[in-house]
């Protein structure tokens, strides 16, 4: 019996329903039939098990955790790990406290077990058909084995630490699992599987040959009787006693409102015997064992949910936080010393020459605030030259604010009277009804983006313009007077054109956002993320908490995690660190946008008070109330090519640039920092991929024995000897893949992101065999980039572009290029910004 308590991986202590005890004794017992095949058949009848069960109760209270062997060898039951990018196994350690302080050697590397060590990922040597059948032992010093695999079948669930795979013991209600299990008993898992009421279960190949994948395998109660038997150990159990389960949960016993916890029932109760808030409740729940609570009928306050004998109570709140706070993850470009990290702490100084990213916030840089102009319609957008010269200003609004149904309430006055040949003295605007002119007085040497602005030349409005003009000083008026004598020397006898342009945007019209302020799954985990104490929280909470909430607000199954915290990454409202396995709230920002209509973007923490201050328009600080009277706040949801909500509710801020001191003053009292064009602000400061070679570590020996290469673009990977050939190689490490580039034999081995691969081996057309097609693509008309989405960019590259307009990328179809048609369309893309992209991966532009 200590040999199977070794294998199972039980640990002094553990509490195992006695149940579950007796039928994974005999599951194993049926696997191990040599060794255990005449005490499986002397045990048929109720009787002979129950001695059975008392016996194996008496062993496991006095079970130390080591089985007593000559000369003291301890041998630990890993988990098994698998690798779905390398298809390959492994064995992972989790250290118990008799190993702390043991000296390990885990293939080249030598370490000393800790406790912060975590889990240590071992590689192995034997045939992984091999290993799933038969097992492996790997010493790891003199005196301890680790052993794994050789099981009947693998419950395995995704682990951000493990960095792949990672088998489960011991399952629980309403997670996702993928099963492992033998060809030749998909039958009858299958059937355990749905006479267990376990959801999901489809078929498809295995990582080795005779294996099959089950999934995803979603458990919804206890598994008892001979199905027990069938699944061992990937057998849920009922909780010794009812508990919660799942939920927005903030605090210990403190959830938000919305985000009412499951119950999950102990073995015995049911359904009918609930209570809630002291009445019965009988919820629509198929699943036997779990309780969902009514998240629309629960208000805010103390609830208390009786089940038997048995009392839980909680807390549902709207809020937890008054202001938002930020986490303190972030990235830091340190040029000088030529690196990139993600650091942990804010509060540390910047060294000289480095750049901070903190979500939206890019410290270490000084954007200058864009000037704006308001503009309302029955407006016309003049500019008015040193040389005498009236031109109308005809560009129509911005694509994208078009086909998200917001309307440009300023212009961007380096905009307007960029391209000019003529040195622009002001920028006027002129009511259409009234003929009333207010007017801004432009600075010389102001800096303008490159382009021209679309405009011709109005000779009829020489004499119109002589009326008073509002908004330009004293100082001003002789170069005023200046520029109208000119004018009306240089028009004198023109004849007046036809009447004036409209402002129409140009480019097809697709429906990129609709008008709302209702949420969705992702809003749901930013507004909890930006709720919990210190903005931070694990990986592994956010792959919880994400499983329980997408299938509740119909955002699928719960298993794209990790593309729901890419999402929310890329729009600059949190920061990941998958090597630590941690997630941030971003420092919460007013990003006024470049191309933007004089819109600004909230980016970061988005706690429920901050978002009731900015919907309801009240508070009990004089700036925050002077602000909020100047602001209108606009919500807009994103809609993907089936009509689905795309990311979550984008909010925008707009006011009257007159009034900007005033708002700004508002939003620091609710804690929200205002900045310029962000994106610009981080596109400029990324280096290209030369510099991220530059600053890229270098490697003296390979991180790892483990190792596959893609050599071309178009190529697969594939497992190598050999790390000298000039490609893209992925090491397995016990902590996660590690990607490096190597230009040819005698050149340096560099790590890299992994999606600057493609536009690397693509740098070489001749070594391609062909010459590729671009990967990039602007549409000139509806100004946007099209990016190849099998040549992604980088998550910075990326986040720049989309904080020009608060959306994400979009699939689309285009030209072919060196991998396909397919692609991801980013909005109010100008010439100037897609150059700068296509510099920075030593790509060309190709034009639509």
């Amino acid at each position: 019996m200590q040999d199977w308590f070794e294998d199972r991986g039980v640990r002094p202590g553990d509490d195992i329903p006695r149940v579950r005890l007796l039928q994974d004794f005999l599951s194993w017992l049926g696997f191990h039939r040599r060794e255990g095949g005449p005490l499986l058949s002397r045990v048929t009848d109720e009787a002979a098990r129950d001695v059975l069960a008392d016996l194996l109760e008496s062993e496991l209270n006095s079970w130390t955790g080591q089985v007593a062997r000559a000369g003291g060898e301890r041998r630990p039951r890993g988990l098994l790990v698998y690798d779905e990018w390398g298809a390959a196994f492994s064995l992972a350690l989790n250290p118990s406290a008799d190993l702390m302080g043991v000296t390990i050697q885990v293939a080249d590397e030598t370490m000393v077990l800790e406790r912060t060590t975590g889990l240590v990922t071992v590689p192995v040597e034997r045939p992984s058909d091999q290993v799933l059948s038969i097992g492996e032992s790997i010493r790891l010093a003199d005196g301890l084995v680790l052993r794994g695999g050789g099981e009947p079948l693998y419950l395995m669930t995704e682990s951000v630490e493990a960095g792949g795979l990672l088998q489960e013991r011991v399952p629980t209600i309403g997670m996702r699992y993928s099963l492992l299990v033998p060809n030749a008993e998909v039958t009858n898992v299958r059937e355990a599987l749905d006479a267990s009421g376990a959801q999901g279960s489809a078929v498809r190949s295995g990582p080795v040959a005779g294996w099959s994948w089950l999934a995803p395998v979603v458990f919804s109660g206890p598994v008892n009787g001979r199905y027990a038997g069938v699944l061992g150990t990937a057998t849920p159990t009922a909780p010794p006693q009812s508990r919660l389960h799942g939920g927005l949960r903030v605090a210990q016993g403190a959830y938000l409102t919305g985000g009412a916890p499951d119950v999950l029932l102990q073995d015995g109760v049911q359904h009918t015997d609930i209570r809630l808030d002291g009445k019965p409740y009988t919820d629509s729940s198929p699943q036997d064992w779990v309780v969902e609570l009514p998240q629309t009928r629960l208000k805010t306050g103390e609830h208390l949910v009786a089940t038997g004998e048995e009392r839980l109570s909680f807390t549902l709140q709207d809020g937890f936080r008054s202001f938002p706070v930020a986490s303190e993850l972030g990235h830091q470009l340190d040029f000088t010393a030529h690196k990139t990290t993600v650091f942990a702490s804010t509060a540390q100084p910047l060294e000289q020459g480095a750049v901070a990213v903190r979500g939206a916030l890019v410290q270490g840089v000084d954007p200058l605030p864009v000037p704006l102009l308001r503009v309302m319609p029955g407006l016309e957008l003049l500019v008015l030259t040193e040389s005498g010269r009236i031109l109308e200003v005809v560009e129509g609004a911005p694509q994208w604010l078009v086909e998200a149904d917001l309307r440009p309430v300023a212009v961007e006055i380096p905009a307007v009277v960029r391209g000019l040949d003529d040195t622009p003295a002001f920028v006027l605007l002129r009511n259409l009804r009234s003929g009333r002119v207010d007017a801004v007085e432009v600075v010389p040497g102001l800096q303008t983006p490159p382009g021209i602005a679309p405009n011709r030349e109005r000779p009829d409005l020489a004499y119109q313009l002589l009326t008073a003009w509002r908004g330009i000083p004293h100082s001003a008026e002789r170069r005023r007077s200046q520029a109208l004598t000119a004018a009306i020397t240089r028009y004198a006898g023109q004849h007046p054109p036809i009447s004036s342009g409209k402002h129409t945007a140009t480019g097809a019209h697709h429906l990129l956002a609709v008008d709302s302020a209702g949420g969705n799954a992702l809003d749901d985990l930013l507004r909890w993320l930006s709720e919990l104490e210190s903005g931070t929280t694990s990986t592994d909470r956010i792959r919880e908490t994400w499983g329980w909430l997408a299938p509740r607000r119909g955002d699928g199954d719960g298993s794209d995690w990790r593309l729901a915290l890419f999402h929310l990454q890329n729009l600059g409202h949190v920061e990941v660190d998958y090597g630590h396995s941690r997630v941030g709230t971003g420092p919460p920002v007013a990003n006024v946008l470049r191309r933007g209509g004089g819109l600004a973007l909230l980016c970061g923490a988005r706690p429920g008070a901050l978002l009731k201050t900015l919907t309801t328009g009240e508070s009990a600080d004089p700036a925050v109330e002077s602000a909020l009277a100047h602001m209108v706040v606009h919500n807009r949801t994103q809609i993907g090519p089936n009509g689905q909500q795309v990311g979550p509710v984008a909010i925008y801020l707009e006011w009257d640039p007159r009034h900007t001191a005033e708002v700004v003053s508002g939003l620091a009292a609710m804690s929200v920092s205002t900045t310029y064009a962000s994106g610009d602000s981080l596109l400029n400061m990324l280096p290209g991929i030369d510099g991220r070679l530059e600053i890229g570590q270098r490697f003296e020996v390979p991180p790892s024995k483990q190792a596959m290469v893609r050599e071309r673009a178009r190529s697969d990977w594939e497992p190598t000897q050999s790390v000298l050939p000039r490609g893209l190689y992925r090491f397995t490490t016990r902590r996660e893949p590690v990607f490096a580039w190597r230009e040819g034999p005698n050149a340096p081995l560099i790590q890299v992101d992994r999606r600057l691969g493609p536009y690397l081996l693509l740098q070489n057309a001749a070594y391609e065999g062909a010459v590729s097609r671009p990967l990039l693509h602007r549409n000139m008309s509806r100004s946007t980039l099209l990016v190849s989405r099998d040549a992604s960019l980088t998550p910075l590259l990326a986040r720049s572009l989309v904080l020009r307009t608060g959306f994400l990328p979009r699939p689309v179809e285009g030209p072919h290029n060196t991998f396909g048609k397919r692609y991801l369309e980013y909005q109010n893309i100008d010439q100037h910004t897609a150059e700068k992209v296509g510099e920075l991966l030593k790509q060309p532009l190709g034009y639509l």
